[in-house]
Formats: structure tokens, sequence, C-alpha cells
């Protein structure tokens, strides 16, 4: 079994909090820091041009100008090569771009330089999550908890490697402690609904998936999720409406794609479906 869900524990430059806070990785002139997870850098031991570079080259990654945003925060690293904030920030680029090598090496970097700091730790649990090394990604997300009893993130990558591991009982747990720590861990509770959909406990999913987007209404693997569950019981109506919403919020979202297409062939919608093949990257329509 394959959990494709990306971790919330590495959080990328243009991510929301799994709170729901307006946090950003970038320095938060107003009030004087940094918040990155669960630690907060204090930006008075930089010098005024390394906070002006950080702000500029965090904005630029908000904005999803990625290779820029790079550029930028290896510039502050040649001034200053145990800059945290840089060290972070150029490893969650590099895991957005599956360079996961080169993502580790920054994140192992920011642990050198600081041991408490928790985020590094999940960063790079999470990139050994998707190279499948779960043994090595277990590592990190203890030492997470040794760091932080309650990080809820570290809980979520446990419970994902236990899945992995076809141990559904340990991984609800896990997912479940998170929860209680945060009940508004929109992650956790897709995960757990995942977990009902593999053990045929549709109607729980449902409900889990439902509560997610409760927390989150911009989740879209929520949407397609619920789609896919609908298109298996044969509620075809209800399944091109959630992946219709799940190809709104992302209009690039290949399962999403895919799965309204499905809808809409068995309401017998043909030219909507054609219509949405042809625009599918790569996918060739043949009659």
């Amino acid at each position: 079994m394959v959990i494709s869900f990306t971790m919330m524990a590495a959080r990328s430059p243009t991510s929301s909090r799994s709170r729901g806070s307006d946090h950003s990785h970038g320095v938060e002139r107003a009030r004087g820091k940094e918040e990155m997870g669960n630690y907060t850098f204090n930006i008075k031991c930089l010098d005024k041009n390394e906070e002006n570079q950080l702000t500029f080259a965090s904005a630029l990654a908000q904005e999803k100008r990625l290779d820029e945003a790079l550029a930028e925060f290896q510039v502050i690293l040649e001034m200053n090569p145990k800059s945290l904030p840089a060290h972070v920030e150029i490893g969650n680029i590099y895991l957005l771009q599956q360079r996961y090598d080169d993502a580790l090496a920054h994140y192992e970097a920011a642990m050198y330089i600081d041991a408490l700091m928790p985020e590094a730790v999940l960063c790079a649990g999470n990139v050994c999550l998707q190279q499948h090394n779960f043994g090595q990604a277990l590592e990190h997300f203890q030492a997470a908890l040794d760091l932080d009893p309650n990080s809820t993130q570290a809980y979520v990558g446990i419970g994902i490697i236990a899945a992995q591991q076809n141990n559904y009982d340990a991984a609800e747990e896990f997912f479940c402690h998170a929860l209680h720590l945060d009940e508004q861990i929109s992650l956790a509770r897709i995960l757990i609904g995942y977990l009902y959909k593999k053990q045929g406990r549709l109607e729980e999913a449902i409900s889990e998936f439902q509560m997610a987007l409760h927390h989150d209404s911009n989740l879209v693997i929520g949407y397609v999720m619920l789609g896919v569950i609908y298109l298996e019981q044969e509620k075809y109506r209800s399944a091109k409406e959630s992946f219709q919403q799940a190809t709104i919020l992302d209009s690039s979202a290949y399962l999403a794609q895919i799965g309204l297409v499905r809808a809409l062939f068995n309401l017998k919608e043909m030219e909507s479906a054609k219509q949405i093949l042809n625009k599918i990257p790569n996918f060739y329509y043949t009659q």
C-alpha cells in the first residue's frame, strides 16, 4: 500500500499552517520573529540586510516563484552559512521539486546548527517518508516528539508509517492522538478516512472526509476521496459534484480530472467527458 499524501510536517513556502493561522516562513517584521512550525526564530540576531533578503525571498516563495526564491535564499547562505531560515526554506523548495537528497541536506544542516529545532527534524522525517525510508523517518519523528511531546505532525508521520506497514489499528491511534491535540489537523482526518476506505467502511470514511472539509474547505484531496467513494457506490452525480469542486480548487489535479470523466461517462454526458479528456496532458482519447 502506498499512501500518496504529503505530510504536513514539511511545510512548503506557499502552504498554510495546520492550525489555520496566517503565519508564513517569511520574516514577520511586525512581530520581530519568523515562525516555522513549532519553532520560532528570533530575527533580532540577524542584520538588517539579511532580514530584508529573507522577507523578499519568502515573498517570492509565497508567489510560487520558486527558482527566484531559491536563488535569493542561496545568496543569504553565501553571506551567512548558518542562516536557519534560509536552510529550512531551501529544503522546503527542494522538497516541492522532489529533489529529496538536496532537501535532506539542508534540513540536516539546520539540525546541526540548532539541534533543538523541531521543524527541521520533522521536515527531514517527511523527506525520508517520501523516499520510503521508513526506518529513518520513524527515527526523525520520534526525535521530534522528544523535542515536543505535543507535535501533531510527528504523530501523523508515525501513523503514516504504521499504515504503510498495514497496521491500521496503530495508524488510526496515532492519527486520533494528533486530532486530540488539535482537532483542526485536517490531514489526520483524511488519513483516517483513507484507512476506513481500505477496510470497506465507506460511510465512516465519507464522514471523516466531510469533517475534514468542514475544517478546511480548500482541501482538494478531501473532494477527490469523496468522489472516489461515490464512484464505488455508483452515486455518479455526487461523484461529479465532488470531482468538479476539486478541479475548481486545482485545475491540474489529475485524479480529480480522471474521476470527473468517469462520472460524466456514467451519467452519459459524453461530450463533456471528451472535452475534459482532450485537456489532460499526455492523455489521448480514441473513439
